[in-house]
């Protein structure tokens, strides 16, 4: 990341962080979704206040798309707009899971959730690598900025 880059992210940072503090004194404990990423079909997020909890070298984080068209899977009855996927980060390794995805109708209800892993069960065996220009690697990038580790 070039030095405007940097500073540009981590002045979003500081504006979502304050968002998130003014949040957190109302005593809610809900997602505070930030855009990671958007194209022409969906726009991607992730969840701040997961990230700036996860303070270890293993954390979960919460992404969640958002599509502009109808999508099918299989093992769903019905079509999805929306998909909230919990990854398990390693970032020592800089390495991945997907621990948990839920899928959404257009109006926001639940349609199916599918638990992979729990804690006792994800090791590192099981975790990919990170791929860099990934959302998975965009947020150890930021995790790191939160949590100013180089």
């Amino acid at each position: 990341m070039n030095s405007l880059s940097t500073a540009f992210v981590r002045s979003l940072l500081f504006a979502a962080l304050f968002s998130m503090t003014v949040t957190a004194q109302n005593g809610e404990n809900n997602p505070i979704w930030k855009e990671i990423s958007k194209n022409k079909f969906n726009t991607t997020f992730y969840d701040l206040a997961m990230l700036v909890a996860a303070k270890g070298e293993d954390f979960d984080v919460a992404v969640k798309t958002d599509y502009n068209s109808e999508q099918v899977m299989p093992g769903l009855e019905r079509r999805y707009f929306s998909e909230v996927l919990v990854y398990t980060v390693h970032l020592k390794e800089a390495r991945y899971l997907i621990k948990k995805a839920s899928y959404f109708d257009g109006r926001g209800t639940l349609i199916k959730t599918f638990n992979y892993f729990t804690d006792d069960e994800a090791g590192l065996s099981q975790m990919l690598p990170v791929t860099k220009g990934t959302d998975v690697y965009d947020l150890i990038v930021i995790h790191r900025i939160i949590h100013d580790k180089d």
